[in-house]
């Protein structure tokens, strides 16, 4: 592969389309940035939230990326392509890690809410 083919070739793409690939990238992370921001003042709404709409609003501006790649002349609302029939695959593209990941700080939490007292009672019987 050619590396420095590939590389001139998605710079000439970036500089042909530079205004809507930087606009369409700024207004997705906004959107993602936003959804985090104000909806913080609810703590756990915030997350819920944030996971279902990151994933629809990457896949929207991956589909964009793609677009561009092929010369199919991508506008800003391809960038929000993933609100579309394919809505509940990009959320749940996002949702099952997060809930993972989730699933593993829980479990982490809980062994060291139990693990930690029961060490130091330990520590203090034997030194008694």
């Amino acid at each position: 592969m050619d590396i420095g083919g590939c590389l001139s070739h998605a710079w000439e793409i970036f500089k042909s389309n530079a205004g809507t690939i930087i606009g369409a990238s700024v207004l997705v992370y906004l959107c993602i940035f936003a959804s985090n921001m104000i909806l913080s003042i609810i703590p756990y709404l915030s997350i819920v939230v944030a996971s279902l709409i990151t994933g629809p609003l990457m896949g929207g501006l991956w589909a964009f990326y793609i677009k561009s790649v092929r010369y199919d002349n991508p506008g800003i609302g391809d960038a929000f392509s993933g609100f579309g029939p394919k809505f509940w695959q990009l959320a749940l593209v996002q949702l099952i890690p997060s809930l993972l990941m989730f699933a593993a700080i829980l479990v982490f939490g809980l062994v060291a809410a139990l693990g930690i007292p029961a060490a130091v009672a330990a520590e203090w019987r034997s030194r008694g």
